[in-house]
């Protein structure tokens, strides 16, 4: 079994490696939030992560490194008044999350729907 090691960097952790220097996890950028914006898992995967202005996820991407092919593709919104998350979607898998919450934030229900793909 592998140990790990992470180096940490100004903070942050920058890269996680195995103790025979495999890296396994590699982050390429952060915003002036500290937020990270970028990573890899090993040499496999990237993942693109974009915050709106007050901090809260809008966008996670996941690609297949040197290829276009989408693992995750995954949207956001918030109400930023409140810090509840209003909608969520994926559009690799065609579903869609609505929340809804009472007058003390809790969530209430939810309404899921999933929609399919239909090519020719």
């Amino acid at each position: 079994m592998d140990n790990y090691l992470s180096i940490i960097n100004f903070g942050y952790h920058d890269v996680v490696q195995t103790a025979s220097e495999q890296t396994i996890w590699d982050a390429e950028s952060y915003n002036e939030r500290g937020q990270i914006t970028s990573y890899n898992l090993g040499n496999t995967y990237q993942t693109t992560r974009e915050w709106d202005t007050y901090g809260f996820p809008k966008k996670i991407r996941t690609k297949t490194i040197g290829h276009t092919i989408t693992q995750k593709n995954l949207d956001y919104v918030f109400d930023t008044v409140k810090g509840n998350l209003d909608k969520r979607s994926s559009s690799k898998y065609y579903v869609f999350e609505k929340f809804r919450y009472d007058p003390k934030m809790a969530r209430t229900s939810f309404v899921r729907a999933t929609f399919l793909n239909i090519c020719n």
